[in-house]
């Protein structure tokens, strides 16, 4: 199974940057390959223009969108610059999972 993340344009990341931190971090590998797309490769550049995406392979078994959520919190705090994280997953109706990732709206947050 593979799903795919989409993170906004707002937090300055490359799709082969944001590849690149998941397979080298301790618990990334763990739970799945993440590969690099460009989205008019594979999937409607429309919906995606902008964004960094990337696509996790071979999700590892009873794997949460929690536990994806949180990986890719950890990744993402410092781009997010105080701000908080805001996750959307869309199931399309071809059976492409995407799990899009944008800053809230709100301004910095007093929290760490």
């Amino acid at each position: 199974m593979e799903l795919m993340v989409a993170v906004s344009a707002e937090f300055g990341v490359r799709s082969e940057q944001l590849a690149h931190a998941w397979n080298v971090g301790e618990d990334g590998p763990r739970v799945a390959v993440a590969r690099p797309v460009t989205p008019a490769d594979h999937y409607n550049a429309s919906e995606l223009l902008g964004q960094a995406v990337i696509v996790l392979g071979s999700l590892a078994g009873g794997v949460t969108a929690n536990a994806i959520y949180d990986l890719l919190r950890r990744l993402l705090k410092r781009n997010a610059r105080g701000r908080e994280l805001y996750f959307q997953k869309t199931e399309k109706p071809d059976g492409t999972s995407i799990i899009e990732v944008r800053l809230s709206d709100d301004g910095p947050t007093d929290r760490p």
